[in-house]
C-alpha cells in the first residue's frame, strides 16, 4: 500500500515537472507544487471509492497563480518604462465563469517621469482590462471577475 502511494507521488512530481516546463518554459517551484498537488489529489480521488472523503474538498481548488506572473509579463512587455512598474494587491481569483484571473493595481511613470497613480486591472491570461479604459463600470467588472480566491465548500 505504501509502495503504491510513493510510486504515485513520484509519478505526480515527474508529470508536474513536465507540465510546468511545457506551460511556463521553465520549472517554477510554485507551478510545480500546484501541479503536483492537483495530480496527487486526482489520483487519490480516483482510487478511493467515496467522493465524500475529507482528503479531497472543493475548497482545496485555488485559481491558477500563473496568471499573476503572466499579467506582470504583459505589463513588462507592453510598456515604455517597465523598470518603473509598481504593483500592489495582485492576486489570482476565480471569476463567475470559473476561469482564473489576475486582479490588482499597477503604477507606472509617464513620459515626464512622474507616476500616474495606481490603477486597477483585470487580466485573463490573454488580454487586460484597465480602470479608466473601459466603458463598463470597473466596480462591476471586479464583481464578475475577481470574486473568489478558492472554490466554496459544497
Amino acid at each position: 500500500m505504501i509502495f503504491k502511494f510513493v510510486l504515485k507521488f513520484f509519478l505526480a512530481i515527474l508529470i508536474g515537472i513536465i507540465i510546468c516546463f511545457l506551460i511556463c518554459g521553465k520549472v517554477d517551484i510554485e507551478c510545480l507544487k500546484e501541479q503536483t498537488r492537483k495530480i496527487v489529489s486526482l489520483t487519490e480521488s480516483k482510487s478511493q471509492s467515496s467522493l465524500n472523503d475529507s482528503s479531497y474538498r472543493k475548497s482545496d481548488i485555488k485559481p491558477d497563480r500563473r496568471v499573476v506572473w503572466q499579467a506582470k509579463q504583459y505589463f513588462k512587455n507592453n510598456t515604455k518604462s517597465p523598470d518603473s512598474l509598481q504593483y500592489r494587491n495582485v492576486k489570482s481569483f476565480f471569476g463567475k465563469d470559473g476561469n482564473s484571473y489576475a486582479c490588482g493595481e499597477f503604477n507606472i511613470k509617464n513620459s515626464h517621469g512622474k507616476y500616474i497613480g495606481f490603477r486597477r486591472f483585470i487580466f485573463n491570461g490573454h488580454s487586460i482590462l484597465i480602470e479608466g479604459e473601459t466603458k463598463i463600470s470597473f466596480d462591476s467588472l471586479i464583481k464578475d471577475f475577481c470574486i473568489l480566491d478558492k472554490l466554496p465548500q459544497s
